[in-house]
């Protein structure tokens, strides 16, 4: 009788052992999918978050009736290249655009985000990015990074075997262009916000023959680019170019904390050292909107402009150049892919320009634009 009274009290204890392990396994499988389902899966509320649907026109990125931003399709931007992302942090609260909705609570954004999601993120966050955001990341993403001057990519997140990153498009990008086969250049462009209408109203007083003559005789009434430009024009007439019209240094000073541009003034714009073919003009602080078209008009009179690195490598003087019908002069650096097929003129030092070579160049320049 004994025996029998332990073997139920044993099959007790099994069966209730058996229920209390299942409900452990069950529990435990609950918290696990409960975890898993806050930091890997899209929450429920993905769209709250952002409850909007984008539409690119031609001219503005538009949301609904109240909510739309400009695009330049005829331009290069950090503005364009942001519209065609999926998720923009960082963005600066300027040029007359407003932050409604905050988009930086990345913790619950970044779950959402489905496989291939462009993101773009202004370089100045990019550290603050990878902190509070990239871990939150479920699936792989290209990134996009520009409108500041720190230089790019952060090859640790990169290049890793476990990176979420599937492409990297970067301004003022450190690498060369063979180094990564998962970062590609692109370039700062102009500001649109600030300069587009300053170079419209030059492309429109072209038109209209209101600009200046240059090299005597009227200006081409026809738009960027030209079937006879400003450089053919000039290789033309030749004998109504002065060396005065060849190349323009104008630029701020404070600008370039490499002292570069300190250098070059001192060696080609002062007193002692001054050349004749050189027109040296400094440049305030800051973008003059409202004297920025005849700024624009005054330079474009000048073939080539000087443009070394700024706060970041890149220089938004080198693409005001060429939408302008002017020829930039860069110096070698990581930056080179950008320029191929470009009349850009490449050098390694200041000391390399002399009136022979800038003759030299604009007629190799022209000559492969005819």
């Amino acid at each position: 009788m004994k025996k029998r009274v332990y073997q139920v009290h044993t099959l007790k204890w099994c069966y209730t052992l058996i229920i209390v392990l299942t409900l452990t396994l069950f529990i435990i499988y609950f918290l696990i999918i409960k975890c898993t389902s806050y930091t890997n899966q899209p929450s429920l509320d993905c769209k709250s978050l952002c409850p909007y649907k984008s539409n690119q026109t031609r001219t503005h990125l538009v949301f609904d009736s109240k909510h739309f931003i400009q695009h330049y399709p005829e331009f290069i931007c950090q503005s364009n290249f942001r519209n065609l992302a999926d998720w923009v942090y960082g963005w600066p609260n300027q040029f007359q655009e407003y932050v409604e909705v905050t988009t930086t609570n990345g913790q619950h954004i970044a779950p959402c985000l489905p496989h291939g999601s462009i993101i773009y993120v202004s370089i100045w966050s990019i550290g603050v990015f990878f902190n509070l955001v990239y871990p939150h990341l479920i699936n792989d993403f290209i990134l996009i990074t520009g409108e500041g001057d720190p230089s790019s990519p952060d090859m640790s997140h990169l290049e890793r075997v476990d990176s979420k990153i599937i492409h990297w498009f970067g301004q003022n990008g450190m690498i060369s262009s063979s180094q990564s086969k998962k970062f590609t250049h692109i370039p700062i462009g102009i500001q649109c916000y600030e300069m587009v209408v300053a170079i419209k109203n030059v492309y429109k007083q072209q038109n209209n023959r209101l600009l200046p003559q240059i090299y005597g005789d009227t200006d081409e009434p026809l738009n960027y680019i030209l079937p006879i430009d400003m450089t053919s024009r000039a290789l033309i007439q030749k004998q109504n170019l002065t060396r005065e019209n060849y190349l323009l240094i104008n630029f701020n000073l404070g600008t370039d904390g490499t002292g570069l541009r300190r250098h070059i003034w001192m060696n080609m714009c002062s007193k002692k050292h001054r050349l004749p073919f050189v027109k040296c003009l400094r440049k305030t602080p800051g973008v003059q909107m409202k004297e920025l078209s005849n700024i624009y008009s005054r330079n474009r009179q000048y073939l080539f402009w000087l443009s070394p690195r700024g706060n970041g490598i890149d220089c938004h003087r080198t693409w005001e150049a060429l939408y302008l019908d002017a020829i930039p002069i860069v110096w070698n650096s990581s930056l080179n892919s950008l320029y191929e097929h470009l009349p850009v003129v490449i050098i390694q030092n200041h000391t390399e320009i002399t009136e022979k070579f800038l003759q030299e160049k604009l007629h190799e320049i022209s000559m492969k634009k005819n």
